[in-house]
């Protein structure tokens, strides 16, 4: 027997139906999850959390180009004013940056994209800010 969701999801719920979405209920419940197994502080409502996300709801995934929940630099708990959406890219090279990775991108024979982890030389870091 499945538990009913609360009236808040309602709404955004009907919305990606719609459209063909997935249930955005879910993918809070998924999220805040998430972030507990990590140990990492939620302090976001749903209301707050489909603020955020609706403009780019159909853009959501684990893909480079594909659109995520980050936090800036990647530190401090999920909540209003600490988080926001960009790229999985954009949030990666964030998060290597803030552990002095670099992190490169080069094209494969298949056209998509494979990261080249490797710790920075300090000349060539200097040289090559393109962060």
């Amino acid at each position: 027997m499945s538990r009913p969701f609360k009236k808040e999801y309602k709404e955004a719920r009907e919305w990606c139906s719609k459209y063909d979405l997935p249930d955005p209920a879910l993918k809070y419940l998924l999220n805040k999850n998430s972030a507990k197994k990590r140990g990492i502080k939620w302090k976001l409502s749903f209301d707050e959390w489909w603020s955020l996300w609706k403009p780019h709801y159909s853009k959501r995934g684990r893909k480079s180009m594909q659109k995520c929940l980050c936090r800036e630099l990647d530190s401090g708990c999920y909540e209003v004013g600490n988080v926001r959406i960009d790229y999985v890219k954009a949030n990666s090279q964030e998060r290597c940056l803030v552990n002095n990775i670099k992190y490169k991108w080069k094209p494969n024979s298949s056209r998509s994209y494979i990261p080249e982890w490797h710790i920075p030389n300090l000349k060539e870091y200097e040289e090559d800010k393109l962060y």
